[in-house]
């Protein structure tokens, strides 16, 4: 009887090849499942929770404001949909900022709440040029070193500011009008 004691007994071949081939195999494994994940459709609607009616026989409760505006789809496309983060770094899933591309022109338009921002004020002595969405006194500028278009303005309680690169504050109230 012939006894070893390397360990190698003919097999030292066989090792050798198993040394490079788990690798390999564990490498086309993952590789298959980050494609199967990939080829995965995923969900990128969103649906609007309808609140259900409450009747409060003792008191009427102020309605809860729209946070989420959107543009009609004949108008334009949605490209992105960000969460609001507040300056805690914490996401709230409720308020969302939104970019859209205007079927007309291509213009990417952002639309985002600000919950926390103060209300937006019409001036005691208001100009009759001024600026309004859906009947409320709106804010306008445009940053000069970006040359970005901004308009803000308070419905519902909630302020909302839209913003453009490619459009200046008259143009963003006319689309501002749109919003739902």
């Amino acid at each position: 009887m012939i006894l070893d004691l390397d360990g190698t007994g003919g097999r030292g071949r066989t090792r050798r090849h198993l040394s490079w081939i788990l690798p390999l195999a564990a490498a086309a494994v993952a590789l298959a499942l980050v494609a199967a994940v990939n080829a995965v459709p995923h969900e990128t609607t969103t649906r609007e929770a309808a609140a259900t009616p409450r009747v409060d026989t003792l008191s009427r409760a102020t309605p809860v404001p729209k946070l989420n505006l959107t543009l009609p789809q004949d108008l334009a496309v949605l490209t992105a949909r960000a969460q609001y983060t507040g300056e805690t770094g914490l996401l709230r899933p409720d308020a969302v900022v939104v970019t859209y591309r205007l079927r007309a022109g291509g213009d990417l338009v952002t639309v985002s709440p600000l919950p926390d921002a103060p209300a937006v004020r019409a001036p005691r002595n208001r100009p009759l040029d001024s600026l309004s969405v859906h009947g409320n006194f709106a804010e306008a500028w445009t940053t000069e070193a970006t040359s970005t278009g901004v308009i803000r303005w308070t419905e519902n309680g909630t302020t909302y500011q839209m913003s453009s690169r490619t459009l200046r504050p008259p143009q963003l109230v006319q689309v501002a009008e749109q919003l739902r």
